[in-house]
């Protein structure tokens, strides 16, 4: 959970009491701040869970790039021994 998250999840449970709050004391202008606040929280969340979404989905580019490059250096190498042993050149 990266600070947006959090930060969002904060301002909608923030703004839910102050709209209940603005309801039970009939202060409309309280309900729609309430109300407000958590669209803002909603917003922000939804913000940090893309965030979330992209970075987890670099790490996960990374390691297949990092698969990706041992599996061509491992078929490179097996190859080259292919090659090696079978050459009629090799050393017997």
């Amino acid at each position: 959970m990266n600070a947006a998250q959090l930060s969002g999840i904060t301002k909608n449970i923030v703004g839910r009491f102050q709209e209940r709050t603005g309801k039970f004391m009939g202060n409309k202008e309280q309900q729609m701040t309430g109300m407000q606040k958590q669209r803002m929280g909603n917003a922000e969340k939804n913000l940090g869970d893309a965030r979330e979404l992209i970075k987890n989905a670099v790490k996960q580019m990374q390691k297949s790039k990092r698969a990706m490059h041992l599996r061509t250096a491992t078929t490179y190498y097996l190859k080259t021994e292919a090659q090696t042993i079978h050459s009629p050149h090799a050393a017997i």
